[in-house]
């Protein structure tokens, strides 16, 4: 029936809350703990771990409300709030996983002696950045271009309130990132591809070169069989 179905995903969602919590304060205590996890790669994990632990406190209870309820009840200024929240947390997640390709991609062309320094304090910034980006992205409908309406879960973009905004926020949100996401991981396969490809040639080569001084070697090293054999000829000689 239709209240066990609104019960399996009430429970759902309660344990989506519970583990996102409580998983992403984990990541969050032990990066913070440990110094030897502090590292430019762990940045961009602790601030994916913020994102989905303020989701799973912020978001998904709204969600659960309004499916018990079965309509939103929390009124015009919670929707705007929880609507811009939900654009913020999607937008920053999805350009941290654009910065993470992007550290990917410079770790695999400094191995290809092309370095450009990435510090934590430069990730930071980056960091910071993504997080303003994203809010100056998610923020218009807040003064009127375009609005968050109430659905059947949660709040979201209303786009027959303004096209325009939503085909702005698509390709700021979803298209952009996609771009760089293959581009950048193409990348990173192509340059270790030519780099597998070249420490298997090295490989080969140095292979060759050994077998090639070994048999010089042995060749060198070999007893001389002409000088036993004449000394054995000039014996028989002096017999006679």
């Amino acid at each position: 029936t239709s209240k066990e179905i609104v019960a399996i995903k009430s429970v759902y969602l309660f344990l989506c809350v519970l583990f996102g919590i409580i998983g992403n304060l984990v990541v969050i205590i032990a990066i913070h703990k440990y110094k030897k996890l502090q590292t430019v790669p762990n940045y961009f994990v602790l601030n994916l771990a913020i994102i989905d632990l303020l989701f799973a406190a912020c978001g998904i209870p709204t969600i659960i409300i309004t499916t018990i309820a079965k309509k939103w009840l929390l009124g015009s200024f919670v929707c705007d709030l929880v609507g811009f929240l939900n654009s913020l947390f999607c937008t920053t997640s999805i350009w941290t996983l654009v910065m993470i390709s992007i550290n990917s991609f410079l770790n695999v062309a400094k191995a290809n002696d092309i370095k450009i320094p990435y510090t934590k304090k430069r990730t930071n910034i980056i960091i910071i950045s993504v997080w303003v980006f994203s809010a100056l992205t998610s923020f218009p409908p807040l003064i009127g271009w375009s609005r968050f309406k109430s659905g059947s879960n949660f709040c979201n973009v209303d786009v027959k309130k303004s096209k325009e905004y939503s085909y702005f926020l698509g390709v700021i949100a979803y298209v952009l990132p996609m771009v760089f996401l293959t581009t950048l991981y193409l990348c990173i396969f192509i340059m270790l591809s030519k780099h597998e490809k070249t420490k298997l040639r090295s490989k080969i080569n140095s292979i060759e070169y050994s077998e090639q001084s070994e048999n010089i070697s042995t060749f060198d090293e070999a007893p001389d069989s002409s000088v036993p054999q004449q000394a054995r000829n000039e014996a028989l000689n002096d017999k006679k």
